[in-house]
């Protein structure tokens, strides 16, 4: 086995010393061989669903399986949903089969053989400041779908368009979502989020001004909140009218508590 290094973050499904075995996955006997083995352990996943307890709680989500290996968990029901989604070729719609430990799918027409590995869609998020001239206290950027648990508010997000860098992303999606212009993009931390299948980039950016324009198409609601009001906020789930924080389990919640604690600094 080899040795895996990892990078521990405190964000949930990362830091998890998973060794992969990208140098054993077409090994077929090495493969049939875990499944015979009895200290293997089989992740269950139902309708795209994990068995989990706690997203409401002080403590957040928690596997009722391998109970201390919750981004195992997530990976696991990431690969399923990109099997699902790939059951026919995308080049000539024949039929695909598993393969190399469910890692490849490969179309099974000898004319075409066209291989399919998982992908990741990237998307930014971002906890956007505003700083007043006034002396008055920093003020973050928080908004809300219409779609979403009543209540809860969140960063701002959105994907990763072709041919567009990470930072140009942040920019549009601020604009667009909230007609906020932004400067100084900086980059803090990442998270897998393979529900069904991203990883998200989380970023600071700098308001040129506080004037919101929001697009109806995109959020339900936005607006500036002060320390002191989202130390106020309740907790995802609760049930309250809110305004609600972010799940624990999400990068969303962990860029807002880090701003948190810089403007305390």
């Amino acid at each position: 086995m080899n040795r895996v290094c990892h990078t521990d973050t405190g964000l949930s499904y990362t830091g998890v010393a998973l060794d992969r075995a990208g140098a054993r996955r077409a090994d077929a006997e090495w493969i049939h061989g875990l499944l015979d083995n009895a200290d293997t352990r089989i992740v269950p996943v139902w309708r795209n669903r994990n068995l989990i307890t706690g997203l409401g709680d002080a403590e957040g989500p928690r596997p009722v399986i391998l109970t201390d290996r919750l981004a195992r968990v997530a990976y696991g029901r990431g690969m399923i949903t990109w099997h699902r989604n790939h059951q026919f070729c995308g080049r000539c719609g024949g039929p695909m089969e598993s393969r190399h430990g469910g890692h490849l799918r490969c179309c099974i027409r000898t004319d075409c053989g066209h291989e399919s590995y998982p992908r990741t869609d990237p998307a930014v998020i971002m906890v956007v400041e505003h700083i007043p001239e006034d002396d008055g206290p920093p003020q973050c950027l928080l908004g809300r779908q219409a779609n979403w648990p009543e209540g809860s508010y969140s960063t701002l997000a959105g994907f990763v368009e072709p041919g567009e860098s990470l930072e140009e992303t942040v920019i549009r999606e601020i604009a667009e979502e909230a007609g906020v212009c932004v400067q100084d993009v900086r980059y803090i931390a990442s998270q897998p989020w393979p529900f069904p299948a991203s990883i998200m980039l989380g970023f600071w950016a700098r308001a040129e001004s506080t004037e919101i324009r929001i697009d109806p198409n995109e959020l339900e609601d936005a607006g500036w909140y002060t320390p002191e009001a989202v130390r106020t906020f309740g907790q995802w789930g609760s049930g309250g009218p809110g305004p609600n924080l972010p799940r624990k389990d999400s990068i969303a919640r962990f860029l807002i508590e880090r701003w948190l604690e810089t403007v305390d600094g």
